[in-house]
């Protein structure tokens, strides 16, 4: 184990074990060293603990102690308009990956998850790999339960705004720890997973691919534009001035590692974000803004958007070499994309195990049964048709949930055009598996609509037991022209109406 490992693991303890927000702080910042097992891979057969989930873990232990917190967390589940259809999701996943890889064993053929060679395949059979997948897939979707709980508490925007901040610098101070110690061998100890990097670290011409402490480009990609999508929606709701400039900072330079990434999903995560910018900025030009500070603050974002529209077409037309260079990047990264050995190599896994989901007859073979590059594919080929069905409803259900107030909406809409982003980059990467940040959006969405549903029966049951109050004091006057006359049983006088009672409609002293 090395040190890296034992600091991160002291780091974690101690934020289990205070009663601050270290861990919450924590969560974010620590996807940024997904390279890193705490514990030895080779000792725990290949399985790979990652500081992120053991921060997942923690940030559940913590929120589950709360008070009314398990009561509130069954009525997630149990609810199919909540989280309900997602844990159903991850029930038939662990079924599916206990029945198929035994039923279809030596019957069909995948692309095994831990690769050991380029196009290899092998037969479908029991492995630890099913074991550890869906361990992952139990972690993403706790991770969804444990946000929603947390989304409960008084300021937790703020809060969430600052964790994604903290985490977007975390990111970009990793990617340059890599520029600098790239060829040194200073960041080797922070990489110990037994999953290798599959693709060149060097390309177009000896220019480096910054990778950050990921295990590959791709990877590194990934997380900068997830930061840099969440900031950008989330920016409206943060009030103080000086959190509002960190955010642009922050922003511009995770664009910016993400296109030194040269990730050619980084690349389209980042055209499919510009796309889902642009609808924002629609979405909040035609809704009426509630002060003159938000509508000055939205004014001075379209002056700040036309003055880098501007810079950027200047220098990409009179910078000496700078259109050819940045055009010759591109058409290698997107256009030629499908003339190299990576896109090959993925296609074989999307197509391997699509082929494996017909052979399953729908059944699919399992989370963890086979590698995928492709959500949609990995959803159908490892959960089957009732999975994927079931995570599809899912998804449809969080774009229908609906707030109740302008804060919360514009929340909301912020972290529905984020998973909107991700529709088309979820087309060329990933797998069954959507990953602890994103099992966060969906935790954040359900736990504000629920807050705000249960504040309003609450609110609509307060106003019930005032009028209530009210006809008992209104027929009291009637019939003895005093209200102190009625008498009203403790068992059935809630606590409300007691205090409506002695505050609103006691007469003043002398009367009657």
């Amino acid at each position: 184990m090395g040190y890296p490992s034992i600091v991160m693991l002291i780091i974690l303890l101690i934020g289990f074990i205070s009663r601050g927000r270290l861990l919450f702080y924590l969560f974010f910042a620590l996807s940024a060293f997904s390279s890193l097992s705490l514990l030895p891979p080779d000792h725990f057969g290949g399985f790979n603990v990652q500081s992120q989930t053991l921060a997942a873990l923690g940030l559940f232990a913590k929120a589950i102690q709360r008070p009314g917190a398990v009561r509130h967390a069954i009525r997630l589940i149990d609810d199919m308009n909540r989280l309900g259809l997602l844990f159903f999701f991850l029930v038939v996943s662990i079924l599916v990956s206990v029945i198929s890889p035994n039923l279809f064993a030596s019957t069909i053929t995948i692309v095994p998850v831990r690769l050991e060679g380029e196009f290899q395949t092998a037969l479908l059979s029991p492995t630890g790999t099913n074991l550890s997948q869906c361990v992952y897939l139990a972690v993403s979707i706790l991770t969804a339960l444990t946000f929603a709980l947390l989304a409960t508490r008084p300021n937790f925007i703020n809060n969430f705004v600052a964790s994604l901040l903290f985490g977007g610098i975390v990111v970009v101070v990793s990617g340059i720890a890599d520029m600098i110690f790239a060829d040194s061998g200073a960041l080797a100890p922070f990489r110990n997973v037994s999953f290798p990097a599959l693709e060149s670290a060097i390309e177009f011409g000896g220019t480096r691919r910054v990778i950050g402490l990921t295990p590959e480009a791709s990877a590194y990609g990934w997380i900068c534009v997830y930061m840099a999508a969440m900031l950008l929606f989330l920016r409206p709701a943060v009030t103080r001035s000086s959190v509002r400039l960190a955010t642009v900072v922050v922003i511009s330079a995770l664009i910016v590692m993400a296109l030194l990434s040269t990730s050619s999903t980084a690349y389209l995560w980042l055209g499919s974000l510009a796309a889902c910018y642009m609808i924002d900025l629609a979405i909040r030009g035609l809704r009426p803004t509630p002060n003159r500070t938000q509508s000055a603050a939205f004014g001075g974002e379209l002056f700040a958007l036309a003055i880098l529209i501007i810079i950027g077409a200047t220098v990409l037309a009179f910078g000496d070499g700078v259109y050819d260079r940045a055009y010759e990047m591109l058409d290698a990264i997107i256009f030629k994309k499908n003339a190299t050995g990576s896109f090959y190599e993925r296609s074989f896994w999307n197509s391997t195990s699509f082929a494996a989901f017909i052979s399953s007859w729908g059944l699919g073979v399992g989370v963890g049964g086979t590698r995928t590059s492709s959500t949609y594919i990995g959803l159908l080929s490892s959960a089957g048709v009732v999975g994927a069905i079931l995570f599809g409803l899912f998804m449809i259900q969080i774009f229908m949930t609906k707030a109740r107030d302008a804060t919360t909406s514009s929340i909301i809409t912020g972290l529905k055009l984020t998973l909107l982003s991700l529709f088309l980059p979820w087309a060329t990467t990933g797998g069954v598996d959507f990953g602890p940040n994103v099992g966060a959006i969906f935790g954040v969405i359900i736990g504000l609509t629920a807050t705000n549903g249960a504040r309003a029966r609450q609110g609509s049951g307060q106003a019930k037991s005032v009028r209530m109050t009210r006809l008992i004091y209104a027929s009291a006057q009637r019939s003895s022209g005093d209200c102190r006359a009625v008498v009203l049983a403790p068992e059935r006088t809630s606590d409300l109406q007691r205090k409506a009672w002695e505050k609103e409609f006691t007469p003043p002293e002398g009367a009657g």
